[in-house]
């Protein structure tokens, strides 16, 4: 099932597919994104929920990594991340960060923050206007992420005296 919208100019329809959030195997997305010549990614969140969500988010590029950290939602919010305005306007991250003005392509990952599941639903939107085409991508993972374990072993270090 879906809805159509118009663009600004009238030109083009767009497809946006509606979505239950109860019905999805987890509050996660990945998807692909791109901004060469014309294009443009949007990131669309929602929470659907009637008190707040957080969420992490990360977008990935050949060499690296753009992560603004863990963010708030507000209840029945809906938000638009622009990934074109973010490296162009070359915003940082959490960790301050941006993205490389090179960087055309790569994959954008987001999750629910917590361990309430099915609270949010997501979607990406590739839109280029000149040339007419769009896509939507509204592929969900099967969990979100999580560390299990970690180690340090002291004597593989290198580098540091003794």
């Amino acid at each position: 099932m879906s809805a159509l919208t118009v663009s600004s100019s009238g030109n083009q329809v767009f497809r946006v597919p509606l979505v239950d959030a109860k019905a999805q195997s987890s509050s996660t997305g990945k998807y692909p994104w791109g901004i060469e010549d014309s294009a443009s990614t949007f990131v669309y969140l929602k929470n659907t929920t009637d008190h707040p969500q957080k969420y992490q988010l990360q977008i990935n590029y050949e060499g690296g990594a753009y992560a603004p950290g863990i963010k708030t939602i507000a209840v029945g919010q809906t938000i638009a991340l622009d990934i074109r305005k973010l490296r162009d306007n070359q915003t940082p991250d959490e960790s301050g960060h941006t993205i490389p003005l090179a960087a055309t392509s790569g994959q954008v990952y987001w999750s629910v923050d917590g361990r309430e599941d099915l609270t949010m639903i997501g979607r990406a939107e590739q839109v280029d206007v000149v040339r007419g085409l769009s896509l939507t991508s509204a592929c969900g993972t099967c969990c979100q992420p999580t560390f299990f374990d970690g180690w340090c072993d002291p004597g593989s270090v290198t580098g540091f005296p003794w």
